[in-house]
């Protein structure tokens, strides 16, 4: 599965099992927030006081974006995650996507 990297800044919630905020910058450097549950964006126990750290979200890749090493991916397939602006599609550096089992 693919997934990609983000950056886990703050927890924001306590309710079970935990709740982060997360960053993901695209290609063209703008940042984006997602708000999501410990277990989805990370395999390790998180606390507040172990963050910032990294992390990842799931995802699909799309298709090449721009042949400038660049992939547009949705976050929506395949745990139906989207940004706090309720953005899914993202042109990202391909540098960025990790293949999980």
């Amino acid at each position: 599965m693919w997934n990609v990297q983000v950056t886990i800044r703050r927890w924001t919630s306590d309710d079970l099992p935990g709740w982060v905020e997360c960053e993901l910058e695209d290609a063209s450097g703008r940042r984006h927030f997602f708000e999501e549950k410990t277990p989805v964006v990370s395999d390790r126990t998180l606390s507040a006081d172990l963050l910032p750290c990294a992390g990842y979200i799931a995802c699909t890749v799309v298709g090449d974006a721009d042949g400038r090493g660049a992939v547009e991916i949705d976050t929506r397939d395949p745990w139906g995650i989207a940004s706090v602006e309720g953005e899914s599609r993202f042109t990202v550096p391909r540098g960025s996507l990790i293949h999980l089992a």
